[in-house]
């Protein structure tokens, strides 16, 4: 049973809150935009030529063949920009590679500055123990890998203008094709790319930029290593046209990237923010994911300072098996410098190529994903990502988390992420969860509050919060909520609150929502008194 404003009633859901159709405004989940068409400009990158024909879906966008209007800004240094080191990959790359040694082998050929000795266990695990029971890896060598390098090879044509970084402090927006993203990532795959680890002898320039090339990848160890490649080679098989059959058709939609930073006089004073809490439309759910029920809304990544956390290393949570299966977003940590305080990334279009189940070492690939995500008017799919790397609190007690400045960090990188930049429209809410809360420490209870207040702040019209599995935490949320709703809490009560937290004799998650509730009501009590003297 339901209530007026379509709050659950009843204990026999996985859900407590709003229902996800009152969360959509009784509208279909796509409908709400979230970025303004794509067009040339100073602040914004195209690497296609433009105008698209919508009606061509057969073909992808041409690739812009002068100057991009990147002028003042670094850019990318990619492969073929070096004569010398390009004509090494060729030559590496045109015999028949005929096993994994080999393709190593190839690979250190052009990289011969690698200091990390290990060989690329991963890759040859894969092929020796999983060849015979993934279809996809049997004709690897005479089918999917020469596909690979045709499309790498393909770099010069592919992309003709320059890539500009996305820099610490700047705001910039970079459209590409995904067709382009794949000669991209085939480069990658095949380690072409300037050095940029540390394993790699990497020069300064790269010192704020993370990997790129595949080799750490290759290098690692874990089950959940393995089933990431098989992610990644899906996805080629998916992107290279002569290997698709005809139930697959490789992608011709576009992606844009946005990094967007906001200096400290653009951000809100807290203590004056007097939103009621209320105002923002909560549904959390102790079951689903940000991917599969956050549809139409904007999609949390959990991310690392540098984008893409360890997707091209041995980890395995909820930044990289987002970038697992949809590949296209890995194509972020060639251009995207790591990300300061005020600072996220936000990426629309990207396809989902893979479905999985498990998580961590329990992540396992299982199969193909096709999906039906709709496009908007400059063919890209209606998925927006934003990637907002928390704090690592991991090495702090439970009670040093409450200290006002890094709570503050919190907030703030929380207000850039959910701003939204198009005006007079309805604004199409967040898919969220325990950011930052599992390596990184951070306490989901307190995550969930500091959320909801950028919410509210950025005028976002609802939050969906995923619980992961754990029913005791969806209904610990929902309770607090519903306290913040009877007492009509505002955004500055609910921060004057928090800020008092530090140096009490809190010590344990249980401990924190019996305080609040006990702040609340005398804080709420004395805003009475206050305003009903007797």
């Amino acid at each position: 049973m339901f209530n007026a404003d379509n709050s659950i009633q009843g204990k026999n859901t996985s859900w407590r809150g709003c229902s996800m159709e009152a969360i959509y405004g009784h509208c279909k989940p796509f409908d709400a935009e979230h970025m303004p068409a794509v067009s040339p400009s100073k602040e914004h990158t195209v690497l296609y030529e433009l105008p698209i024909n919508n009606k061509d879906t057969d073909r992808p966008p041409k690739p812009w063949k002068r100057d991009s209007n990147c002028q003042g800004i670094p850019c990318v240094r990619l492969p073929h920009s070096e004569a010398h080191h390009w004509q090494k990959v060729s030559n590496a790359l045109q015999e028949p590679i005929r096993n994994s040694y080999e393709l190593e082998a190839r690979i250190l050929s052009y990289q011969s500055n690698v200091k990390d000795k290990r060989n690329f266990q991963a890759l040859h695990k894969l092929f020796e123990e999983q060849q015979q029971k993934e279809a996809f890896l049997e004709n690897f060598y005479n089918q999917l890998l020469p596909h690979i390098i045709s499309l790498a090879l393909r770099l010069p044509e592919l992309l003709q203008a320059p890539i500009p970084l996305l820099k610490q402090s700047m705001c910039h927006t970079l459209s590409l094709s995904q067709e382009q993203i794949s000669c991209l990532l085939a480069n990658a795959f095949l380690c072409t790319y300037p050095a940029r680890s540390k394993f790699e002898d990497a020069t300064e320039e790269f010192q704020a930029l993370p990997d790129i090339n595949f080799i750490r990848l290759f290098r690692s160890r874990g089950a959940c290593v393995e089933e990431k490649l098989k992610c990644i080679l899906h996805y080629f098989c998916r992107v290279c046209p002569s290997l698709n059959d005809v139930a697959f058709k490789p992608p011709r939609g576009c992606v844009t990237f946005e990094r967007r930073f906001k200096p400290n006089t653009e951000l809100p004073d807290w203590l004056q923010c007097s939103l009621p809490l209320a105002k923002t439309l909560v549904h959390i759910d102790s079951q689903g994911t940000i991917e599969d029920q956050g549809l139409g809304l904007l999609q949390l990544d959990f991310a690392n300072k540098s984008v893409g956390g360890g997707v091209l290393g041995s980890g395995c949570v909820q930044e990289e098996i987002r970038f697992a299966i949809c590949p296209e977003l890995i194509a972020a940590t060639l251009f995207t410098e790591f990300l300061q305080p005020t600072e996220v990334l936000l990426i629309l279009g990207c396809e989902r190529y893979s479905n999985y189940r498990g998580y961590n070492t329990t992540f396992q690939w299982q199969g193909n994903h096709e999906d039906t995500t709709p496009c908007d008017g400059s063919l890209r799919r209606k998925t927006f990502i934003v990637a907002m790397d928390a704090l690592a609190l991991h090495q702090l007690t439970f009670a040093q988390q409450f200290r006002e400045d890094l709570m503050q960090r919190e907030l703030n990188k929380a207000y850039v992420g959910f701003w939204h930049p198009l005006h007079g429209i309805t604004h199409p809410g967040v898919a969220t969860g325990n950011w930052g809360c599992g390596a990184f420490g951070g306490d989901a209870r307190l995550k969930f509050l500091l959320q909801l207040m950028a919410c509210t702040v950025t005028q976002q019209s609802s939050m969906v919060y995923f619980t992961m599995g754990n029913e005791e935490l969806r209904d610990e949320l929902f309770e607090m909520f519903n306290c913040l709703k009877e007492h009509d809490v505002a955004v500055k009560d609910l921060w004057l609150i928090l800020k008092k937290i530090e140096g009490t004799k809190i010590k344990e998650k249980e401990e924190l929502y019996p305080f609040l509730y006990q702040k609340i009501k005398k804080l709420k009590a004395k805003q009475t008194r206050h305003c009903f003297p007797s």
